[in-house]
């Protein structure tokens, strides 16, 4: 199972109505870092609701925790409820 895979797996368990992970390692080639990859994450769900940016991003992390650093260098993560999401469109 890829890495991708993997924070897809465990991500499933805050019931993500949408949920998109990039790859963009290719963009950080000469970055040094431990093996992990660079990865972007766009979760929607709405266990976000009356959370903070900062507690949504530390859930993400406390669910991701066991690929970092071997698996996951660096992530960007942008975190909606269902109604923020909507919003956008």
């Amino acid at each position: 199972m890829n890495t991708i895979d993997k924070m897809h797996t465990l991500l499933q368990s805050m019931n993500p109505q949408h949920l998109d992970i990039i790859d963009e390692s290719h963009q950080h080639i000469a970055h040094h870092n431990n093996g992990g990859g660079h990865y972007r994450l766009t979760m929607v769900t709405d266990l976000f609701n009356n959370k903070s940016r900062i507690q949504r991003h530390r859930m993400v992390n406390k669910a991701l925790s066991s690929l970092f650093p071997e698996k996951i260098h660096a992530l960007s993560i942008h975190a909606f409820t269902t109604t923020e999401y909507n919003a956008q469109l």
